[in-house]
Order: C-alpha cells, then structure tokens, then sequence
C-alpha cells in the first residue's frame, strides 16, 4: 500500500495499550437509523419506491411521519459530516500508482492473484448492468478462497441489510426481505440473470464460497432524491451521489478492517484480502474527482463486457472513457488503474478502448487532470489554456464549437522543437497549419493564438480551488 496519508483513516491503526485492544468507533453510527424507524421506512418504501422523496405527497401515521423526519434529519446531519472537511471530494492526482503489469494475464484467475498479490484489497468497478464484473466473483470462489479472500463488500446493499446478510452467511438461509431487495436490483439494473450476472446470484455465490458480504451504504447514503449539499447548490444527483457514496464506502471499508486488524490471517494461514463491487463513478476517477480506491490506496479494475469476436481476455492498464450521456445514464469520464475486457456471448455493445501500457494510462490521467484545472475558466468555444502537466511536458486544453473540452498532448520531436499531437476529434481542416513541428513552445502558442483565444489567467483563489477541490 502507497506510503501516504488515507482521508478517511484507513492507514491510521487505533490505538493500543499493553494487555488490552481497544474496539474503534465505527465512524458512520451517528447516521444510522434506529431499528424501529428502519423497520417503518421498510414498509414504506415497499408500498412506493418514491416514500423518501420530499416532493411526494401521501397520507402517513404518527409513527411514520416521526420516522421520516427522523430520517431527513439523519441524512442532513451526514452531508454536512462530508462537507465538514473530513471527507471532502479529492481531485485525481496526475500520477499513476506503480501497481503490476497484469498485460500478460490470459485468465481471470491470474488477474486476481496478480493484483491481491501487491494489495490487501482491490475494487471492482462496473456497469451495473454488465455480467463480466459479478462473474469475476462467483465464477472463481476457489482462486478466491486460495488467495485469501473473505469479505466482499457491495454498493446499494445497506446497513439495515447487514443482519440478513450475516444469518445466510451463516446458515445459508436468505430472508425473503434480502431476497426481494437483490432481486430488484436485478430487475432495475437489467442485470444478466439468465448468464448468471446478476446481485442475486453473486450473493449466493458468496455464500457458498464462505465469504461475507458487507453493506457499503447507509439508508441516508442510498436514499439522497431531494437532498443538496449546502456548499454545491443545485448539485445534480449523480454529483451528489458520487460524493456521499465515495465518503461513505471508504469510511466503512476502513473501519470495518480496522475490527478485522486482530485477525490477520484465514483459518488456513493465509492472508486476508478483500474484494469491493462498486459502480464505475465510484470506484476510480470520475469527472475529476478520485474515488474509493485512492481514498483506500488500492487499485481498481474497470470490468468490461466484449463481443465474441474478441476471443480471449485482454488486461492491462486503462486508458479511461468517456461515457456520453443519454437515457438514464449521465455522462463523465471514468479511469480506474486497470481495464479488463472479458468475452460475453450474445454481448453486442460498441467497441471501446482497449487497454493500454502505464505509460499510456499516465498521459490519460495528466489530460484529464489538466481538463479538471481548466474547466471552470475555459467558457467559451475556441478558449484555450497550456497547461504544464509535468515538469517540461505540456498540454493545450481548449473548449470546441461544440461545448466540449478537448485535450491534446504537445510532445518532444527528435532533433529538438515541439509538436502538438492533434486529437482523434480534430478537424482536419481547421488544425491543418498546426499539425507540424515547431521550433519551440512559443512559436506553437503563436500560432495557436491565430487560431483560438488564450483564456486569463486563472485568480489566485481560483488556482487553488480548481487544483485541491475539483
């Protein structure tokens, strides 16, 4: 694990005293719901999905109205928690972590040794939708249990989940309760059931493998229709939920490693590991903002669905994606550390990018990082900003007629000068004059300034704000 400070307290161990362990607080427990408002709300949300969301009107009982105001106030209570400064959105560092090559990796099986063999943990980060990310789990409870694994923690289960879920890991008896709640999941995320893709599934299959499952929401992280941050205005909801869920999600997994610190060790000697499964917008960067993983100082592997005509796996390092927004999906731009394509029959999504060396993933981190940096100034079409993004390499960032920030390398040319390396989107004929070489960094801003309009620069406060809270 990186030598450097965890926000949310995972690299800090609590303190000890001779003879005597002391259990740490678990730092959540404040936003909780009681059991008996839990049970309430239950019910409610049973009857309509829409029970929590303040702009729905309906005809509530004494102890449900004192459940819901309970809960409003419990879920206002825990943003103002993340926006206290303890659990403040991270912007991505440009640096890539030197995690292993898995390049070579012809299985998932290798993938995994690979990758928990240089870390306690790591996180799965999915579309939800897709089959090869839950696969990876339930196909493989062998590799798991060799290497160590024994705790897989979930989004969207929440902690009033959390004593169903341990009874069937237990007794292998799922409550009709836990059993309903995966199933919509399911059925709402147009999971994979058929080919074994789906919540439902996976949780069995945890089970069988001995493995525990571990809630990664609150019922106030989970439930967030109608809730804003006080310092993000009208912050949209998947802005907001990726910033309650990535504070959460990393406050639970260190906590509850820190109960585990004592047992350090599987019954058969081996050391213990652990397995997240998150959405893609949690798990690494997203839209400039870091994710679990940097929180925790694990990595994080996109899992990706192929068509057949890819006839074997491929690994290596991600390049990120830009995913366009549409029905029911917002776009951003994802980047884990690593990228996995898995063949999927019947799959007939579109081709994306493949995955890529570190020293590519590095460059895609450092143009989207500089993105980050320049986005608030960078309003209008044709402004533009050279960006440094590392000592002596830089980056032309500027917004297209299209609303778009685009980002382009310029690189070294051999025998000295510079060249900008136009981007795949370029139009040709509008950047036809600047794709050449040029003697240096101020003759290509020169000509660049015939072309585009250099943005100001940015204000003191606005430097520091776009580089520490993105």
């Amino acid at each position: 694990m990186r030598n450097t400070p965890a926000p949310d307290g995972y690299a800090e161990s609590p303190p000890r005293t001779a003879g005597k362990t002391e259990t740490p607080a678990d730092p959540l427990a404040a936003y909780e719901m009681p059991p008996e408002h839990a049970k309430v709300l239950v019910d409610l949300l049973n009857e309509t999905r829409r029970a929590l969301d303040p702009d729905y009107a309906m005809s509530l009982s004494r102890s449900e109205q004192a459940a819901l105001e309970h809960f409003y106030s419990t879920r206002t209570a825990l943003l103002e928690s993340i926006t206290s400064g303890n659990s403040q959105p991270l912007p991505v560092s440009a640096s890539v972590r030197a995690w292993p090559d898995i390049s070579d990796c012809r299985s998932q099986q290798k993938v995994l040794k690979r990758i928990l063999g240089a870390s306690p943990g790591v996180i799965i980060a999915e579309a939800h939708w897709m089959r090869s990310s839950k696969r990876l789990l339930s196909d493989h409870p062998e590799t798991l249990r060799r290497l160590g694994v024994d705790t897989l923690y979930l989004e969207h289960l929440q902690t009033i989940h959390q004593s169903d879920l341990d009874r069937h890991h237990q007794t292998g008896r799922m409550s009709p309760a836990l059993s309903r709640f995966l199933a919509q999941q399911d059925a709402g995320h147009m999971t994979d059931v058929r080919h074994r893709g789906g919540f439902l599934t996976l949780v069995k299959e945890a089970q069988r493998a001995g493995i525990r499952v571990v809630a990664l929401d609150l019922m106030t992280s989970y439930n967030l229709r109608g809730a804003s941050f006080a310092d993000a205005g009208n912050q949209d909801e998947t802005a907001l939920r990726v910033r309650v869920f990535n504070a959460v999600a990393a406050q639970r997994i260190a906590h509850d490693q820190r109960l585990r610190a004592t047992q350090r060790t599987t019954p058969t000697g081996t050391a213990r590991r652990w397995i997240a499964l998150m959405g893609n917008s949690h798990a690494g960067s997203f839209n400039g903002i870091a994710g679990v993983a940097d929180r925790l100082g694990v990595p994080s592997v996109r899992m990706e669905d192929a068509g057949e005509d890819q006839r074997a796996l491929h690994a290596g390092f991600d390049p990120g994606r830009t995913v366009q927004p549409r029905a029911l999906v917002t776009g951003g731009d994802v980047q884990c550390d690593y990228l996995v394509k898995v063949p999927c029959p019947g799959y007939s999504g579109a081709r994306t990018a493949e995955p890529c060396t570190a020293a590519e993933a590095r460059v895609a981190r450092q143009l989207r990082v500089a993105m980050g940096h320049c986005s608030a100034d960078l309003r209008s079409a044709g402004s533009y900003r050279l960006v440094e993004i590392e000592p002596g390499q830089h980056a032309l960032v500027h917004r297209s007629g299209k609303g778009e920030l685009v980002a382009q390398r310029i690189v070294q040319v051999p025998g000295g000068g510079v060249r900008l390396q136009l981007a795949e989107e370029a139009h040709p004929g509008r950047w036809k004059h600047m794709d050449r070489p040029f003697p240096d960094l101020l003759k290509l801003k020169a000509a660049l300034d015939m072309l585009l309009d250099e943005a100001p620069p940015a204000s003191p406060a606005g430097a520091t704000r776009s580089a520490a809270i993105v």
